[in-house]
């Protein structure tokens, strides 16, 4: 009852408001349609299975994309500059009237005159708060961890949506062509912003839970082909990591500078409106 009534919500969200819609509905797929469809999966103790369809994002060519609208709805006025970090804020009479910055691949020093100055630094965020001098928006810094493997090693045919064994996360296994793709991990991290690293515990964490219901896959370290790890910009709250609130907050601290955090990459546009 739970599967069906969640997806056809889900399905109801998805497309009942949306320009683009769902390419088909939802359908519920029998223990002996499932072995049909997916015979690697676990049959032992299943009872339902939920198809349904979900979007993929090239989260680097949204990037650019946004950048390139950035550049034609300012008529070619808007710069967007790579390799540059924010030194410091000049202010004139307590008010901001500008920023230093830094070109990191050259180290040459460069002023840019503004009244105002988005700070969107993501989990960087406290610290560019503290070049600024003021005082930091605390931050609580979510590991997620992704791993690579062969498709025709683990022998998904799609993506599927599983429980982790060991705490009931949801945990994506994602067919990306010849490989499949693992994650995510979300636990609280302590060390340097700047090198996210996937860990033996986060590595055996995710291949629990992916052999329990690829019993024949039997993965191991070796069949890893690569794993890449990212920071979640969460605002500081108690609870488990997964329980903390994905949503953002902004910040306006009067003298010309605004700080937008916490948020995901599904909420950019409506966080952007909320700092404008």
């Amino acid at each position: 009852i739970m599967v069906r009534a969640g997806l056809i919500l889900y399905e109801l969200l998805a497309s009942a408001f949306a320009r683009f819609r769902s390419p088909g509905r939802p359908r519920f797929l029998s223990p002996a349609e499932m072995a049909i469809q997916e015979p690697a999966f676990k049959r032992d103790g299943l009872r339902l299975a939920g198809l349904y369809f979900d979007t993929a994002t090239d989260d680097a060519r949204l990037v650019l994309e946004t950048l390139k609208e950035a550049r034609d709805f300012s008529g070619g006025r808007s710069v967007a500059l790579n390799y540059v970090r924010a030194e410091r804020l000049l202010r004139t009479n307590g008010q901001v009237a500008g920023v230093e910055l830094e070109d990191r691949l050259s180290g040459k020093k460069f002023m840019v005159q503004t009244r105002c100055v988005v700070n969107a630094t993501g989990v960087w965020t406290s610290e560019t708060l503290a070049r600024a001098g003021v005082e930091a928006q605390q931050l609580r810094p979510t590991k997620g961890v992704h791993l690579v493997v062969s498709a025709q090693r683990l022998g998904n045919g799609q993506a599927f949506a599983l429980r982790s064994i060991d705490d009931g996360r949801f945990i994506f296994v994602l067919r990306r062509g010849p490989v499949s793709i693992l994650g995510t991990t979300d636990t609280d991290f302590q060390g340097s912003l700047d090198d996210p690293r996937c860990e033996p515990e986060d590595r055996d964490y995710l291949l629990r839970t992916v052999n329990h219901f690829f019993p024949e896959a039997r993965l191991i370290e070796a069949d890893i082909l690569s794993t890449y790890a990212g920071l979640r910009p969460l605002l500081a709250e108690a609870g488990s990591p997964s329980d903390v609130s994905r949503e953002h907050v902004v910040l306006d601290s009067g003298d010309g500078l605004v700080t937008v955090t916490g948020g995901k990459l599904t909420t950019f546009r409506i966080m952007a409106w909320d700092a404008l």
